[in-house]
């Protein structure tokens, strides 16, 4: 016997595979509890509804560095529920904020490193 979906059950399943960062696409279906081929064809299908560069549409990956940074700013004081909520909203995951955050505290750190010129190492 197949079961069936709803229609809003694939799109949100369509949607996490778009999202998935580093998953693979049998994960997600592992996830979901779906066949791993019927997640592909709903993938193959054309979509009713054009996807667009809304944030529920963009993948995670394609944010710009000030597009990541305003969010991070935003979410900064959320925490549990509030921080899901938030996420929902943006279409992202929490574990995307941690890394954007991890990378702006990289990147700021290798920022502060003072160059100290060559000539004052050996004349001290």
């Amino acid at each position: 016997m197949s079961q069936r979906y709803s229609k809003a059950f694939k799109e949100q399943a369509i949607s996490k595979v778009l999202q998935r960062g580093d998953k693979t696409i049998q994960c997600i279906a592992d996830e979901l509890n779906v066949n791993l081929f019927t997640l592909k064809n709903w993938l193959k299908k054309p979509r009713t509804t054009p996807m667009t560069d809304t944030p529920m549409n963009k993948r995670p990956a394609d944010w710009s560095m000030a597009e990541r940074f305003a969010l991070l700013m935003e979410s900064v004081a959320l925490e549990g529920e509030a921080l899901n909520a938030f996420c929902r909203q943006h279409g992202i995951f929490p574990h995307h904020l941690d890394v954007w955050k991890d990378v702006y505290q990289e990147n700021r750190q290798s920022r502060t490193i003072r160059k100290i010129p060559i000539r004052q190492v050996f004349t001290g």
